[in-house]
């Protein structure tokens, strides 16, 4: 990708005169006329300066390449240079005191090149296309200084293939934004239970692998927990009317009593005269409060009943089970039966073998 304007430092071979304003550039066996402007007002003693270099016509320059520079004439200053940034204006909205810093940065190794541009992309992250753009490192040496940063915690490896960073600041930053959020939330929205992290992940602008590495590090932290397709605070409990406190009071009851050994969600919005969303509120305490389990097909069964099957299942002394016998061990029909096997399968205590299953 060619540039008309980067980023360099310059060290120059002091002469006469003012520093360089109008010159040339010389790299890779090319000449090329250039304006030159400068960050510092006057050259140091050591001769390097970090400065604005405009191109006559576009070249090929990337992060490191050298170039020998002079003046018009033979008179004036001269000297050598290195790309610090081929394309300033990706950070042209950055102020002149935090380019410098970066710039400071770039001028160092290849981590530390790789550190800056981790740190300047912030909450966005840096792809493997824009370090390639950026630099002429393989992928090979870009994976494993991003390994090295890893290792020293000054980076997360979002993705290997291709290659996607995030600086452990932006990381952080993420965690503190979110657990931020969050408290916001529950002081707006006390009765929810929590947030869909589908929404989160809009409102954030993060990618589902992102938003997976966040939450889990929130989540082992103890600071949130995740529930189905929500988060909240692990410190939130949804504030409930004096209405729905009975509603969940009778549902424990139940629950406790084993009066309902299968409802669906819809039959509880039926028995109780709710909302989806309050009924879904109401499920979602019983589950978080282990009082019944939901299969996949949204049935809903007592927690306490479901081990009963299990020992009964276990108690039978035998190798196979038949649909047959399942719904005259449990009493349900063969709408309810076959999902609740699908769940034992995926328990582990039965596996399917042919049209019945067997016991594991």
């Amino acid at each position: 990708m060619k540039t008309l304007c980067f980023e360099a430092l310059l060290k120059l071979e002091p002469a006469a005169g003012m520093p360089l304003k109008e010159g040339r550039i010389f790299v890779r066996e090319e000449k090329c006329p250039s304006t030159f402007s400068y960050y510092e007002k006057t050259i140091p003693a050591s001769g390097e300066v970090l400065a604005r270099v405009l191109l006559k016509r576009p070249l090929d320059l990337k992060w490191n390449d050298e170039f020998d520079f002079s003046a018009k004439s033979s008179a004036g200053l001269s000297g050598r240079g290195r790309v610090l940034h081929p394309h300033p204006d990706r950070i042209k909205k950055m102020s002149a005191e935090k380019r410098v810093k970066l710039l400071g940065r770039l001028a160092g190794n290849e981590a530390d090149m790789l550190s800056a541009l981790c740190r300047e992309r912030g909450v966005q992250g840096l792809t493997e296309t824009e370090l390639r753009e950026f630099c002429r490192l393989d992928a090979e040496r870009l994976e494993l200084l991003s390994r090295t940063l890893e290792a020293e915690g000054s980076v997360k490896i979002l993705a290997f293939s291709p290659l996607f960073l995030l600086s452990t600041e932006s990381f952080d930053f993420l965690l503190d934004k979110l657990t931020d959020f969050l408290v916001q939330f529950h002081e707006k929205h006390p009765g929810d239970r929590g947030i869909l992290r589908e929404r989160v992940e809009k409102l954030f602008g993060l990618g589902p692998r992102l938003m997976a590495l966040v939450v889990g590090a929130l989540v082992r932290a103890g600071k949130i927990r995740e529930f189905g397709d929500r988060i909240a605070l692990s410190s939130h409990q949804p504030r409930l009317t004096p209405l729905e406190e009975k509603i969940l009071a009778r549902l424990e009851e139940m629950s406790f009593k084993g009066e309902f050994q299968s409802l669906s969600e819809e039959e509880i919005r039926r028995e109780f005269h709710l909302t989806a969303r309050a009924a879904e509120k109401m499920l979602g305490l019983l589950l978080e409060r282990k009082k019944v389990v939901q299969t996949e097909d949204g049935m809903i069964l007592h927690a306490r009943w479901l081990d009963e099957i299990v020992k009964k299942i276990r108690a039978l002394g035998k190798r196979d089970l038949t649909v047959f016998e399942f719904k005259e061990m449990t009493g349900l029909s063969r709408k309810y039966a076959i999902p609740l096997l699908e769940l034992l399968d995926r328990m582990g205590v039965t596996r399917r073998k042919g049209p019945g299953r067997e016991i594991l």
